[in-house]
């Protein structure tokens, strides 16, 4: 990633732009970057996470291994439904 400053603009160059660092943007981010592409992600908010971010700095997931094996019992409904809740049912899942 190459980042030049010209006439008091930056200039900020990769291979791949994501916009957006809820889940589906930072998954995306993750596997280009692991493709080998420079990658830069442009978030509106303070935090990463987006609508899927219940409590902050927490991203959700559901029936992971982990998840399992610590006894963290919550079906995809219910998660859903505290994801839009979260949202004010205002986003699009």
């Amino acid at each position: 990633m190459d980042i030049t400053s010209d006439n008091g603009k930056t200039k900020i160059e990769g291979d791949v732009l994501v916009i957006g660092g809820g889940a589906s943007g930072l998954t995306a981010a993750a596997a280009a970057a692991e493709a080998g592409a420079k990658t830069i992600v442009v978030e509106k908010r303070s935090t990463f996470g987006g609508n899927a971010a219940i409590r902050a700095l927490e991203i959700c997931a559901v029936e992971s291994p982990v998840q399992k094996q610590e006894l963290v019992d919550i079906s995809r409904d219910a998660l859903f439904k505290k994801v839009m809740k979260n949202c004010r049912w205002d986003c699009n899942p």
